[in-house]
């Protein structure tokens, strides 16, 4: 299985290479925070991590156990054609763990109470982990995607002009 999930975009630069890229990386931040990640910025890259709260009786604790998108960094750079290549990088070792852990109940809940063949319950176990992973990887790929096409597109907001 991938450990992580590693892309590219390229994307033109509209005004100067350090006006869009302080912009993106602006957007980038704040559209990450609303999510509940932790950022912080080293030179060019954005790093990002969940902060995890243990000390409600919500059951908020239960939902953010199944957050994907835990960890991971972006990084923008210049290409000499006149356009930012923004790389990303996600960590996927929470999606291999649940993965992991859904293919083993399901194929020994199979085994148990349908009382199947071994060898049945281990293949429905492998087809969900492949299924589970894979659903999990697409969903990785197209909220980064999401996010990092709407940093782009984002306007900051200006002050008005006071007279």
């Amino acid at each position: 299985m991938i450990s992580s999930l590693e892309k590219e975009i390229t994307v033109e630069i509209q005004e100067t290479f350090e006006a869009d890229s302080k912009r993106i990386s602006s957007n980038l931040k704040s559209m990450l925070q609303e999510l509940g990640l932790k950022t912080f910025i080293e030179s060019d890259v954005i790093k990002f991590h969940k902060i995890y709260k243990s000390t409600t009786d919500s059951g908020q604790n239960k939902t953010e156990a199944m957050k994907i998108l835990r960890s991971g960094k972006i990084k923008l750079s210049y290409d000499p054609d006149n356009k930012i290549v923004i790389a990303y990088n996600v960590n996927l070792d929470a999606l291999k763990f649940m993965s992991v852990l859904l293919s083993i109940l399901i194929g020994f809940l199979r085994w148990t109470i349908y009382d199947s063949n071994s060898l049945v319950a281990i293949f429905i176990g492998l087809i969900t982990l492949f299924l589970t992973y894979s659903l999990g990887y697409i969903y990785s790929e197209n909220k980064m995607n999401n996010i990092i096409h709407r940093s782009v597109r984002k306007k900051n907001k200006t002050q008005p002009n006071k007279s």
